[in-house]
C-alpha cells in the first residue's frame, strides 16, 4: 500500500497523521479535565504524541519534535502516577492548538511559521517540563489506577520508545507506520488534478481498501473469463450454421427420407450427431455466459457500494474540536456549559461533512454567547447552573437531520417584532399577520440581531445568515423552533450523499423517468374524481385527499389523465401534497446520479441524470419542484375556460415569487387591486419552470429563497434568449448598498426593500416598467 502515497510529500503525510492524532489528544485531554481519564486514554495520548514526534523528525521540524517530546514525557509521567494538574491541561491544549495551526499550513509557509512562533513554543515547552524534583499537583487524573502488571508493560514500552529515539526512521518506515497504526489509512484519489492543484484526499480504512482490491481482482478474473466467450460462441455458431447448411443440402437431395445411398445416410447421421453435440456445447456456453454476467453484476454492485461507502464518514469527524470550542468559549464568558454529541457514528457524505463545519461552529458559538444564561441568572430562574448544549445527527427518510438544542432563554418574539419594525423591514400590521415560522425567518437576515451590544462572538447579525447560506449551498435547509425560557432548536436537513439514490422508474407519455423514493409518500392505483369546489380532479388515499396532476403534461407531453379512469399514482407530500398520475410504474432501481452538464442549462422538473442498466440516460425528477409547479399552475381545464370567456389578454401579467405565504399574498392583493393579472410561485426553481411555460410581462421576486434564490433566478432569465428582455423587480429585506448593487448587477431593473409596500415607491416602479394596471 505504500505506493499509494507516492504522490504525497512527506509534509502531506505529516499533516494527515496529525489530524487523527490531534483529535485523540484534544478529546482525551477534555476527558481528563472532566475526571473521566483511564489508563487506556493515557496510553493513547502518549502514543499520539510519540507518533507526531517521529513524523516531525522526518520532515525536519525540530521545534515540533521538542514540543511533542515534552507532551509525550508528561503523559508517560502521568502513567506512572504523577497526575496531570488542571493548569497543565490548559498548556497541553495550547500545544495541540500550535500543532493544529501548523497542520493547516501549506509546506511553503512552514519556515515562516517556525520563525514567528519559536519563542512562544519554547516557553510552552518549558512549562510542560517540570523542574527536576518538582512535585506535580494531584488532580482528577489521580483516580486513574494502573492495573496489576501494567507497570511492567509500560516500562517495556518506555524502553522501546527510548530505543526508537536513538535512530531516525526512514521515509518508508513512516509510511508503513501511517498505514498500519492509523485507524484510518489515507489514500490519495488522484493526487493532482488537471489544473495541477492537489485534489482532496480520500480516506479509506485498511479493511475497506482490502475489500475493494479483492472485488476488483475478482472482477478482473471474471472479465478475462467473459472476454474469450464471444470468440468461442462465434466459432460454435459458425459451425452450427455450416452443419445445418450441409444437412439441408442432403435433405434437399432426398437423403433424409427413403432416398439416397447408405453412405449418404451415414454422412447425414454423422452431421446430425455433430450438430446435436455442438448445440449442446452452445447451450452450455450461453449458460456460462449468463452465470458470469450475473457474477459480474454482483461483484460490480458490491464494488460500487464499497467505493460509495468510502465517501461516507462518521459524523464525529466533522465535530472534532467542538467540545473544546464550547469549553473554551464558556470558560471565557464565565458560564458552565457542556456539549453533548449524539449520533457520532451517523454516516455523512464527505462533501456535506466539510460544508457543515462552519455553520455548526456558528450555531454553537451563538448558543453559548447569546442563548445560554450565566450561572447567577440561571439560579434565579430555578434552572440548573450547568447549561446543556446538544448536537445530534441521525438519518430520517433518507435525509441527514442535524439538531442543535440549547436550554437557554429562547427567542423573545416581542423583541424580534420590535426590531423588524424598527429596521423598516415590515409594517407593524404585516408583522402581526406573520406566522411564527415566518417571523423566525428574520433572524437569518444579514445584519439582523435582537442584541443591542456586540461581542467578539456575536451580536452583529451575520452568523445565522452565513449558516443559512452554507446549508443551502450544501443542498439542505435550516429551520428554527424556540420557546421562551425553555430553549431554542435549530434543525438542519441535508442529503446524506449526493452520489447514490434509490428510485422508482415510471413511464409518463412516451418517455421513462426516475423519481427518488425518499420524496414519495406512497404509490397506488387511484381513480380520479371531480370534487365540488375543487379545480382539480382528486383521489383519496389512506384518508387523505390529493389533487391529481398528470406528470406527462407537466413534462411537456400529452396528458392521459381522465376522470373515472384508474391509473398509477405517485403520492408526494403530506397534507397539501399532489398525486402525480403516470402511465405505468416499471420497477425500483438504485441509480448513481450525475449532475446535468451546465451547458445544457436547467431542465424544468429535472434534478439530475443517471444511466440505466443498459447504459441509456435516465432523467431524475425533482418531485418537490414539480409539486410546487403543479400547485402553482392553473389547471388546463380552467385555462381553456378562461380563453372561452374572452379573458382580456392585454392585462399585464406579473409573476410574484416569494417563499413567505404572507408576503406573497400581500403583494398579490396590492397588484390585483392596482389592476394587474398575478400568478405566484414559492421559490426560484418553481418560478423558472413557470417562466419557461407561461408568458409574463414582469417578474417580481424575493432574493433569499430555498432551491434557487432571486439573484440566481435573475441571472438565468437574463441569459435566456427568450426571456432576456423581461422586466424584473427584486424585493428584499436586505437594504445594504452591496446587496442592492448585487441585484442590479445580476440584471434587475429595480431593487426595492419590502418596507416600500407602505409607500408609493413599489407601485410606481411597476408602472414605470409595464404601465398602469386596469382596476376592475
Amino acid at each position: 500500500m505504500s505506493d499509494d502515497f507516492g504522490d504525497l510529500s512527506l509534509f502531506d503525510l505529516f499533516k494527515m497523521e496529525a489530524e487523527d492524532n490531534l483529535r485523540v489528544l484534544q478529546d482525551h485531554l477534555l476527558a481528563v479535565e472532566r475526571g473521566e481519564v483511564t489508563p487506556a486514554m493515557l496510553e493513547e495520548m502518549m502514543r499520539a504524541a510519540h507518533s507526531m514526534k517521529g513524523a516531525a523528525r522526518i520532515v525536519g521540524l525540530d521545534l515540533v519534535v521538542s514540543l511533542t517530546h515534552a507532551m509525550e514525557d508528561r503523559f508517560v509521567k502521568a502513567q506512572t502516577g504523577k497526575a496531570i494538574a488542571h493548569g497543565e491541561i490548559g498548556n497541553l491544549l495550547k500545544a495541540t492548538d500550535w500543532l493544529a495551526g501548523l497542520s493547516a499550513l501549506e509546506e511553503s509557509a512552514v519556515d515562516g511559521w517556525v520563525e514567528t512562533n519559536k519563542d512562544a513554543i519554547h516557553a510552552l515547552v518549558a512549562q510542560l517540563v517540570p523542574a527536576e524534583g518538582e512535585t506535580v499537583a494531584e488532580s482528577a487524573v489521580a483516580g486513574a489506577e494502573i492495573p496489576e502488571g501494567e507497570s511492567e508493560n509500560r516500562q517495556a514500552s518506555d524502553r522501546m520508545r527510548l530505543a526508537e529515539e536513538e535512530k531516525v526512521p526512514s521515509a518508508e518506515a513512516l509510511r508503513v507506520e501511517t498505514e498500519i497504526e492509523s485507524e484510518n489509512a489515507f489514500l490519495d484519489a488522484g493526487a493532482m488534478g488537471d489544473s495541477g492543484h492537489r485534489q482532496q484526499a480520500v480516506r479509506l480504512s485498511a479493511g475497506g481498501f482490502d475489500r475493494i482490491l479483492a472485488l476488483a481482482s475478482e472482477g478482473l478474473v471474471l472479465s478475462n473469463q467473459i472476454s474469450v466467450m464471444p470468440d468461442a460462441l462465434d466459432r460454435n455458431w459458425r459451425m452450427l450454421v455450416r452443419i445445418t447448411s450441409e444437412i439441408r443440402a442432403l435433405d434437399a437431395a432426398g437423403v433424409g427420407s427413403d432416398g439416397g445411398t447408405k453412405e449418404q445416410a451415414l454422412i447425414r447421421a454423422g452431421l446430425r450427431a455433430d450438430w446435436d453435440r455442438r448445440f449442446a456445447d452452445f447451450e452450455h456456453m450461453i449458460m456460462d455466459l449468463d452465470r458470469s454476467a450475473r457474477e459480474v453484476k454482483m461483484v460490480t454492485s458490491r464494488l460500487h457500494t464499497e467505493i460509495l461507502g468510502g465517501r461516507l464518514r462518521p459524523f464525529s469527524e466533522g465535530t472534532a474540536g467542538f467540545v473544546r470550542l464550547v469549553r473554551d468559549l464558556a470558560e471565557n464568558m464565565g458560564k458552565q456549559v457542556s456539549l453533548q454529541i449524539e449520533g457520532a457514528g451517523t454516516t455523512v457524505d464527505r462533501e456535506v461533512l466539510d460544508k457543515l463545519k462552519a455553520p455548526l461552529t456558528h450555531l454553537l458559538q451563538n448558543a453559548v454567547d447569546h442563548a445560554l444564561e450565566p450561572p447567577d441568572l440561571r439560579r434565579i430562574l430555578d434552572k440548573p447552573i450547568h447549561s446543556t448544549l446538544e448536537l445530534s445527527a441521525n438519518h430520517e427518510h433518507g435525509q441527514l437531520v442535524i439538531m442543535v438544542r440549547d436550554d437557554g432563554k429562547g427567542i423573545n418574539r416581542e423583541e424580534l417584532k420590535k426590531r423588524i419594525v424598527e429596521r423598516d423591514l415590515a409594517s407593524a400590521q404585516m408583522v402581526a399577520m406573520l406566522a411564527d415560522s415566518e417571523l423566525l425567518e428574520f433572524i437569518f437576515l444579514p445584519g439582523f440581531s435582537t442584541r443591542t451590544e456586540v461581542s467578539e462572538v456575536s451580536g452583529r447579525g451575520f452568523g445565522l445568515n452565513v449558516v443559512q447560506a452554507m446549508v443551502h449551498e450544501a443542498g439542505g435547509s435550516v429551520s428554527v423552533k424556540s420557546e421562551a425560557g425553555v430553549g431554542t432548536t435549530f434543525k438542519l436537513t441535508l442529503p446524506v450523499t449526493r452520489s447514490m439514490v434509490r428510485t422508482v422508474r415510471v413511464r409518463a407519455g412516451s418517455d421513462t423517468f426516475a423519481a427518488p423514493l425518499v420524496r414519495i409518500e406512497a404509490i397506488c392505483v387511484g381513480t380520479p374524481q371531480a370534487r365540488p369546489g375543487s379545480r382539480y380532479l382528486v383521489v383519496e388515499e389512506a384518508g387523505a385527499v390529493y389533487p391529481v396532476v398528470s406528470l406527462s403534461s407537466l413534462l411537456g407531453q400529452e396528458s392521459t389523465l381522465r376522470a373515472g379512469h384508474a391509473s398509477p399514482m405517485l403520492l408526494v407530500g403530506k397534507g397539501g401534497g399532489v398525486a402525480f398520475q403516470v402511465d405505468k410504474v416499471l420497477d425500483q432501481m438504485d441509480l448513481a446520479i450525475r449532475k446535468v452538464d451546465p451547458r445544457i442549462g436547467k431542465i424544468p422538473g429535472v434534478s439530475s441524470v443517471a444511466l440505466d442498466e443498459n447504459g441509456w440516460p435516465l432523467l431524475l425528477l425533482d418531485m418537490e419542484a414539480l409539486m410546487q409547479t403543479a400547485l402553482g399552475t392553473t389547471p388546463v381545464s380552467e385555462a381553456v375556460r378562461e380563453v372561452v370567456r374572452g379573458l382580456d389578454q392585454n392585462m399585464a401579467h406579473i409573476l410574484v415569487v416569494d417563499d413567505s405565504a404572507t408576503v406573497r399574498e400581500q403583494v398579490r392583493r396590492i397588484l390585483v387591486k392596482a389592476g394587474y393579472r398575478v400568478s405566484t410561485a414559492q421559490n426560484g426553481r418553481e418560478a423558472w419552470n413557470l417562466l419557461r411555460t407561461r408568458s409574463y410581462d414582469l417578474l417580481l421576486s424575493d432574493v433569499d429563497m430555498p432551491q434557487m434564490n432571486g439573484i440566481e433566478l435573475v441571472t438565468k432569465v437574463r441569459s435566456d434568449a427568450v426571456l432576456e428582455r423581461m422586466h424584473i423587480v427584486l424585493l428584499s429585506y436586505k437594504d445594504r448598498p452591496e446587496d442592492r448593487q448585487r441585484g442590479l448587477d445580476a440584471g434587475a431593473d429595480y431593487y426595492l426593500t419590502k418596507g416600500s409596500f407602505q409607500n408609493e415607491t413599489f407601485l410606481q416602479a411597476i408602472v414605470d416598467l409595464i404601465g398602469k394596471g386596469e382596476p376592475q
